[in-house]
């Protein structure tokens, strides 16, 4: 059986590939608006591509450790303080993912020009405009 993410625990906003990688994408497909180089596409498919493969690296041990919880929860006798290692393993691969996303960001943002960084703002607020629900 698969370990689907965020079965179990927590998710939220820093949970999963798609932040890290989301923002990149938005960059690349909006790359005629912002007038990227072709330097800057290519350096940005990079940065994705490396992105996912750590993502992927990351995800690998949260799973399995995952697996190892699931085992010792179910195991005749109770380890706990196996159960609370297991646990620090999650907590930190967790830590890595959310702070292997913030990185990927902020180098993408390093790639864009101050004026690119400014529209990738601008888009971002009016996409959140038009997704906000009417005020009645």
């Amino acid at each position: 059986e698969g370990y689907a993410h965020g079965e179990g625990h927590g998710g939220g906003y820093w949970h999963g590939e798609g932040h890290g990688s989301h923002f990149i994408s938005h960059v690349i497909k909006h790359k005629d608006k912002l007038a990227l180089s072709a330097d800057q596409v290519s350096a940005l498919e990079k940065l994705q591509a490396d992105f996912k493969k750590q993502y992927a690296d990351i995800h690998a041990e949260e799973g399995a450790a995952h697996k190892e919880l699931h085992a010792l929860m179910h195991a005749e006798n109770i380890d706990e303080s196996g159960m609370h290692a297991v646990a620090d393993k999650m907590s930190a691969a967790e830590s890595k993912e959310i702070h292997a996303m913030v990185s990927t960001k902020i180098a993408a943002m390093k790639i864009l020009t101050p004026e690119q960084r400014k529209k990738m703002k601008e888009q971002h607020d009016e996409m959140k405009k038009e997704k906000a629900p009417a005020k009645k």
